[in-house]
This record gives C-alpha cells, sequence and structure tokens, in this order.
C-alpha cells in the first residue's frame, strides 16, 4: 500500500514571486492523494501571504516562525526541530539560499529521510560584507555536507550554492513551469478591457515587466530605456510595472518617472492576480536584471508571445527555443536596449498554437516537472 508523502517547503514568504508561484504550479497539479505539500516562512506571524488561503484550500499548512535575525542562529534550528517534531515530514525542501544550511542541519537531527536545497538565482556574493562571505561560505558547507539531495534551475544557479562533488553526485536540474494554459486562454476582450482600465490607447505600443521590486530586477535602468525610446521612437508608447517588492526601491522608481516627466506614461499596477491579461495588453517585455536564477517570468511572457529584450545575466536555459529571447549586455547602455526594443516590439508572435507546441518540447512542459518533483520524493 503506498502512503501519502508529506513533503516542508521552507521559504521567506508565500506572496506572489516567481519561486513562490512555481511551487504554487506544481502544488496545485500534482496528486495530492499521493503527495501533499507544506510551507514554512519566516519573519510572517501576523501576516497572511498571498498564497495562504489557497494552500489551505488544498490541505496544506503554513507554519510561521519569527525572522532569522529575532531568533538567532541557535533559535533557528531549535524552532525548526519543533516544527519537524510534530508532523513527520518524508522530506525537507529548502528555497532560501544559504540560510538553507539551518533547515538541513534540523533536518538531519530529526532523521528526515530526504533533505533538499534548491537554488533559483545565479547571485554570487561578491560585493558582500566580510562577515556575510564568512557566513555564507559556512553555511555552503553545511549545505552540502547535510543535504540528500541538491536541485537548480540552470546550471549557473548550482554553481553559485553547490561544490562540483555536490553537482556530481547529488544534483537534479529541476525546470522551471508555469501554468501556461493561462496565457492562451487570454482574449482580445480582456486585452481591451485592461488597456481602458489603465488608459492606454488600442494603438499604444507598451513595454512591460513584471517581477517584485528590488535591486537585482533593476527596475530603474528598465525606466532608463522607456526614457530612451520614448525621446527616440515614439513618444506616445506606455510603460507597465507589474508586481510590488522593497517600497525604498520602487519610491526611487516612482521618482526617476517624474524627474523624467513620463508619469502618465509609467503605470505601476501593484500585485495583481491578472498577470496572463495584463502580459497580453504589452507589445514587448523588458527584462534587465542584474542577476536572476532562471526568470520564470520570462517564460511567461514567451507564453503570452512577447518578444523580450534581456540582460547577459538571463541563463539560456529560460528560452523556449522560439527566437523570442533577445540578449544585450546592460553595459551597452540605455539607447542600445532602446534601439533593440524598436527592432522587436512590432513583431508580438500570435499564433498560439506554434507556442503551444513549442512548449510541449520542451523541459518547462508543467506535466514533466510534476513527474520530475515526484521523482525526487520517491513517489510512485
Amino acid at each position: 500500500m503506498n502512503f501519502m508523502k508529506r513533503v516542508l517547503h521552507i521559504v521567506g514568504n508565500m506572496n506572489m514571486g516567481g519561486t513562490e508561484t512555481y511551487l504554487m504550479n506544481i502544488y496545485r497539479n500534482i496528486d495530492r492523494e499521493k503527495l501533499q505539500f507544506d510551507f514554512l516562512t519566516y519573519g510572517r506571524i501576523g501576516e497572511k501571504d498571498y498564497y495562504e488561503d489557497e494552500i489551505i484550500s488544498l490541505g496544506g499548512r503554513v507554519h510561521k516562525l519569527p525572522s532569522i535575525s529575532e531568533m538567532g542562529y541557535g533559535g533557528i534550528v531549535k524552532n525548526l526541530r519543533k516544527v519537524l517534531k510534530k508532523a513527520k515530514y518524508d522530506a525537507v525542501h529548502a528555497h532560501t539560499m544559504y540560510n538553507s544550511g539551518f533547515a538541513m542541519i534540523a533536518a538531519k537531527k530529526e532523521n528526515v529521510p530526504i533533505r533538499i536545497t534548491h537554488s533559483h538565482t545565479t547571485k554570487k556574493d561578491l560585493s558582500a560584507s566580510l562577515k556575510n562571505k564568512i557566513y555564507n561560505k559556512l553555511m555552503r558547507s553545511v549545505i552540502n555536507r547535510k543535504m540528500t539531495m541538491c536541485c537548480a534551475c540552470s546550471k549557473a544557479a548550482a554553481e553559485v550554492m553547490f561544490t562540483p562533488e555536490a553537482i556530481e553526485k547529488k544534483y537534479k536540474f529541476m525546470g522551471n513551469s508555469v501554468d501556461f494554459t493561462k496565457y492562451f486562454a487570454v482574449t482580445d476582450e480582456e486585452i481591451a478591457n485592461v488597456r481602458k482600465e489603465f488608459g492606454i490607447p488600442e494603438d499604444a505600443k507598451v513595454l512591460g515587466h513584471v517581477g517584485r521590486f528590488g535591486k537585482s530586477k533593476n527596475h530603474s535602468f528598465a525606466v532608463d530605456v522607456f526614457k530612451e525610446y520614448t525621446e527616440k521612437y515614439d513618444n506616445d508608447s506606455y510603460m507597465i510595472f507589474v508586481g510590488d517588492g522593497d517600497k525604498k526601491v520602487r519610491a526611487a522608481v516612482e521618482e526617476k518617472v517624474k524627474e523624467y516627466e513620463l508619469s502618465d506614461k509609467v503605470i505601476f499596477t501593484g500585485v495583481r492576480g491578472d498577470v496572463p491579461v495584463i502580459m497580453g495588453a504589452m507589445d514587448v517585455f523588458v527584462f534587465p536584471s542584474v542577476y536572476e536564477g532562471l526568470g520564470i517570468v520570462l517564460l511567461e511572457a514567451q507564453a503570452a508571445g512577447l518578444n523580450c529584450v534581456v540582460s547577459e545575466n538571463i541563463q539560456p536555459e529560460a528560452d523556449l527555443g522560439i527566437d523570442m529571447v533577445h540578449w544585450i549586455n546592460l553595459s551597452d547602455g540605455a539607447e542600445a536596449w532602446a534601439d533593440e526594443v524598436h527592432l522587436q516590439i512590432n513583431s508580438k508572435v500570435t499564433d498560439r498554437e506554434y507556442i503551444k507546441e513549442s512548449i510541449e518540447n520542451s523541459s518547462f512542459k508543467l506535466e514533466k516537472v510534476v513527474n520530475d518533483f515526484y521523482k525526487i520524493y520517491g513517489v510512485e
């Protein structure tokens, strides 16, 4: 008889970020009679995260611990062990970069048989303080010794967190996946309605970006690109930023928009539940990340038929192979980016069957990724 397996995913929060949305796409599509997910977050006590109600409706639980700084290093392991003692988990799957070391220690002490650390970013600690570099080095050592398996969305993301020996013996590539059907189901009427909501004329060109406000996403540079594009090519165009995040970063971006006198042309939507529709209202996707694991949102943009102008920091694994991802170096400057945007903005792909077929043949097909999750947890 096969019993249901229960996995604890350890994350920073369960709001609408890339990793969190990725996990929810998997969670919605697993056979929950065979496999169930719970989630543990840090620093979210008293807060309700975006996906929390849905997790509970699907039979999952959300454990909340104080922030890591509040608990202290010893307190983290102690509190994690308390959670693991209450519910006997078949696997602990950590998504918190170097802080995953605490989860690996606690899981090893509680004899959790499957202990996974998952790297979602290519960010290296080159600019970190000496204290943080020492911490990251120690945690990296702990992770590589205590985990039973390591996963990443790209080779570059794996190399940030894991040793060559661990990659050789314990590594499993886990393709990111999206519920692409939502992007294929968007109607012309929905697109027209969302453009009307934002006050965008039907024939206006729209540059777009979706992502959490933070230094890594480089929103400020995207504004520079839009400024160059409006001045050089199309003063009647618009730009949409979807997402929320670091309030200081967002405020600085909004201030730059005001300085450029573009406030009537740049739209900040905040967190939205209709991202597929908003992407449908865009004409080109601008993604100038300073670092990125894979860029799940880039898969979504391609599914929406958007040509994507992206930085050199985007991994090649994010390309669906349908000539919609166009790399350009950040060092080339905003004007060169505006030139590339101009080349791509009139080439939106409207043949949805062509996109569907490309996804079916890729490693990002949802059914394939779900099966990969079954395999790493030993679900038959």
